[in-house]
């Protein structure tokens, strides 16, 4: 399965096909600004539905240059009252 979602078409990772891996789903976009945009819209909507729900939320941030795009779509996210959001920053570094 993981061979099909890296042998997609351009035109089919642009239109942003899902797929599962397992119990994970997969979506797949046409760039690393479109995949930021993406993540950021899930996410921010995450993070209004827990500060709804909760009051607070928190969020584990990867570390990486994958992740710029995301972040800066993130924070401009509309509606997210980021003083109730805490953000954690995961560094996964050994050694």
């Amino acid at each position: 399965m993981f061979n099909s979602i890296l042998n997609r078409s351009d035109d089919e990772r642009r239109l942003g096909m899902n797929d599962r891996f397992g119990q994970v789903r997969v979506e797949t976009w046409g760039d690393a600004a479109e995949a930021g945009r993406r993540g950021a819209e899930h996410g921010a909507g995450l993070l209004r539905e827990a500060v709804e729900r909760r009051g607070r939320a928190a969020v584990v941030v990867a570390t990486g240059a994958s992740q710029f795009a995301m972040l800066a779509s993130l924070v401009a996210a509309p509606g997210v009252a980021w003083e109730k959001v805490t953000f954690f920053h995961l560094d996964e570094y050994l050694g």
